[in-house]
């Protein structure tokens, strides 16, 4: 006779080791978004140096990006579905990676 209980963890391991690149991924994607939101005054001073700091201009930065990841999670859903998950997964990885190294070669003014 079988235990139910060892059936569920082997499943709960399993799933683990299936998902455990998107964890790493989705870990790192709130690294870059809580990191924006810390950085909001020196990239404000980025933006418009000697000036002071526009909470109105990076709010209104701020709520746009998270406008467009909503409607572009949309979009990319409708494509997942449609096609490989891994590869399109990657190619948007690739994309937020290099924006945001890009951001640390972000010159003042």
């Amino acid at each position: 006779m079988t235990d139910p209980n060892s059936e569920s963890e082997s499943a709960d391991i399993s799933i683990t080791k299936t998902f455990w690149p998107l964890y790493l991924l989705f870990g790192f994607q709130h690294l870059s978004f809580g990191g924006l939101i810390v950085l909001i005054v020196p990239i404000s001073l980025l933006i418009w140096p000697n000036e002071p700091f526009h909470a109105l201009e990076m709010g209104i930065l701020i709520t746009t990006l998270f406008w467009s990841s909503s409607v572009a999670g949309l979009y990319f859903g409708r494509l997942i579905d449609k096609y490989s998950r891994k590869w399109i997964i990657i190619i948007i990885s690739i994309f937020r990676s290099f924006s945001m190294i890009m951001l640390g070669f972000a010159i003042a003014g």
